[in-house]
Order: structure tokens, then sequence, then C-alpha cells
């Protein structure tokens, strides 16, 4: 049995449609994801002048289930497909899930 883990990516709003198509391209061998707008805060390399000002970014933050040993393949394939050094990514373990059916 493979060991399940959550990889969660923050992307720069200008790559949303760029990461989500790999995703959905790769989504049979993940077990799916979730997607969300939100504002990211601390250093980034490519804060325009408003966002200096507000001390924040809009980024969208994905998180993914997925078997551990498929998250550098898929790292790999974001890096090459769209390499850009504002995409952050970590990992979580699940140590349970399921639903309520």
């Amino acid at each position: 049995m493979n060991t399940r883990c959550q990889l969660n990516l923050v992307v720069p709003v200008s790559l949303e449609e760029a990461i989500i198509d790999i995703l959905l391209d790769e989504s049979s061998r993940l077990q799916g994801f979730l997607s969300q707008r939100l504002d990211s805060h601390g250093p980034h390399s490519s804060m325009d002048p408003l966002e200096q000002v507000r001390g924040r970014t809009a980024h969208i933050g994905l998180q993914i289930l997925m078997d551990q040993d498929m998250v550098q393949p898929l790292l790999t394939r974001i890096q090459t497909d769209i390499p850009n050094p504002d995409i952050r990514w970590w990992t979580t373990p699940i140590l349970a899930s399921g639903d309520m059916s």
C-alpha cells in the first residue's frame, strides 16, 4: 500500500489555468484536488507596487490528495511545463481519510 499525502501548491493567479490543466491531465494518478483563491503574505519575487503596499499578493492554493511516490514526477512535470520561482509547494501526511457513505 502506498503512503498517501497532500501536496500543497501556492501559485500566482496568472498560472491558474496552466496548473489546473496539468492536474486535470494527471487526474488518473491523483485522488482529487481542491483549488481556492488566497492572499499570500511574505517575500515574493514578483510583487507589483500595489501588492508591496498591501503586504500581500493574490495566489491560487491547491490541495492534492495523492500517493507519496507520485509527488516528485508531478513536481517535475510542473517545473518542466511552467517553470516559475513563485510556485511554492510542500507535502502533508494523510493519517486517515474517507467519505461518509
